[in-house]
C-alpha cells in the first residue's frame, strides 16, 4: 500500500544519507592527510634550502581546495606519455595554443619555455617564478612550476626543485602534470637523503596514478631504493 511504499522509501533515503555521510568523512580524512603531509614536506624542504624562511611558510593550502579557476581548457599531456619526460613537455608536448590565456600571460609562458628549451636554466627559472607569482591558478601554473623544478634540478639546486615540485602537485593534485610532479618529487627527496619520504612519496604516485607511465618509473624508484 501507499504507506509501505513511503516508509520503504524513507529507510532507502536514510541509508543514501548514511552512504554519503560515510563517503563524506572519509574524503575528509584523505585530504586533512594528504594536506598534512605536504605542510611536513614544506618544513623539512625549507629546513634544508638557504635562506629560506621557516616563519614565512603560513599554513599549508587545503590539498584541492579554494576557489575552482575559470573553465578552461588544461593542457594535456600525450596518451603515449604518463608525463614523466619533462624534455618533451618544454618542447612543445603539450599543446597550448587553443587555450583560452590573455596575451601577456602566453608571451611570459613562451618566453619562459623558449629559455627552458635553450638549456638558459637559472633565467628559465626566475622566469617561471614570475609567472606562477603573477598567474596564479592560470591553466599553466602546474607545468610552470614542474618545469621550474626541472630548471632549478639541472642547476643542482635540488632542495628548490623538490619545493616547486611540490608546488606543482599540491596546487593540482588531480591535473595531468599531477603524476610527473609527484614522481619527480619523490626522486629528489632520495636525492636529499630524505629516504623515507622519498620512499612514501613515490608510494603515492602508485596509489593516485595508477595507469601511468610514472607509477611504473615510481615502482622501479622504489625497488631500486630498497623500500618497503
Amino acid at each position: 500500500n501507499t504507506l509501505d511504499r513511503v516508509n520503504q522509501m524513507e529507510a532507502e533515503l536514510q541509508r543514501l544519507t548514511a552512504a554519503t555521510e560515510q563517503v563524506t568523512n572519509r574524503v575528509d580524512s584523505v585530504v586533512a592527510d594528504g594536506t598534512n603531509r605536504i605542510g611536513d614536506l614544506e618544513f623539512r624542504l625549507c629546513e634544508m634550502e638557504a635562506g629560506c624562511d621557516i616563519a614565512s611558510l603560513g599554513d599549508t593550502p587545503t590539498l584541492g581546495g579554494g576557489a575552482l579557476p575559470p573553465a578552461t581548457p588544461a593542457p594535456q599531456l600525450p596518451a603515449s606519455d604518463g608525463g614523466t619526460a619533462l624534455g618533451g613537455v618544454a618542447s612543445g608536448s603539450i599543446d597550448t595554443s587553443g587555450m583560452e590565456l590573455a596575451v601577456a600571460e602566453r608571451e611570459d609562458f613562451d618566453r619562459a619555455r623558449k629559455a627552458y628549451e635553450d638549456g638558459d636554466f637559472q633565467n628559465a627559472a626566475d622566469q617561471l617564478q614570475r609567472f606562477t607569482d603573477t598567474y596564479q591558478g592560470g591553466p599553466l601554473t602546474g607545468l610552470a612550476h614542474l618545469m621550474r623544478g626541472e630548471a632549478l634540478q639541472s642547476l643542482g639546486k635540488t632542495s628548490s626543485a623538490a619545493r616547486a615540485y611540490l608546488e606543482s602537485y599540491s596546487g593540482t593534485p588531480d591535473g595531468p602534470t599531477s603524476p610527473t610532479a609527484l614522481l619527480k618529487l619523490g626522486l629528489a627527496l632520495d636525492g636529499l637523503g630524505q629516504s623515507s619520504e622519498a620512499c612514501i612519496t613515490l608510494g603515492e604516485v602508485t596509489l593516485r596514478f595508477p595507469a601511468t607511465d610514472a607509477s611504473i618509473e615510481a615502482q622501479a624508484a622504489r625497488a631500486g631504493m630498497g623500500c618497503t
